[in-house]
């Protein structure tokens, strides 16, 4: 969950080393429209006793484009450098109203599961 006029930072943890990412797109969802693209490179990669984790952290600004007290979908797009393409499955989270003198821990730990990757050029086959 978190809270519209908030700023807020996911933290998602990936099944990849930093030098086998070239960019990831983090999509943001709500009511099946795409609402927020953020762009993550390798250099906001970090590696911990072997989990290689990233942020994201969305402005306040960034946050007011959601809708309240509805549903977002959040989605991984990894581009890899061997010309791979691992998407994540879609995550679920609430959209809050935040009540005057509420205190609120806006930031999360998102864990992340990917399907089998799959390279541009069987992407391309696909359309």
């Amino acid at each position: 969950m978190f809270f519209a006029g908030e700023t807020i930072s996911h933290i998602f943890t990936i099944p990849f080393l930093p030098e086998e990412v070239s960019r990831i797109l983090v999509t943001y969802k709500q009511n099946n429209r795409i609402v927020l693209v953020k762009s993550i490179t390798s250099e906001a990669i970090e590696t911990v006793d072997g989990e290689s984790t990233f942020a994201v952290t969305l402005s306040q600004k960034e946050s007011l484009l959601f809708k309240t007290n509805e549903f977002v979908k959040i989605q991984l797009n990894v581009y890899t450098t061997t010309a791979a393409r691992c998407v994540s499955e879609e995550l679920t989270t609430f959209i809050g109203v935040q009540h005057v003198n509420e205190v609120i821990d806006a930031n999360s730990e998102i864990p992340i599961n990917f399907a089998t990757p799959i390279t541009n050029s069987e992407i391309d086959r696909l359309f």
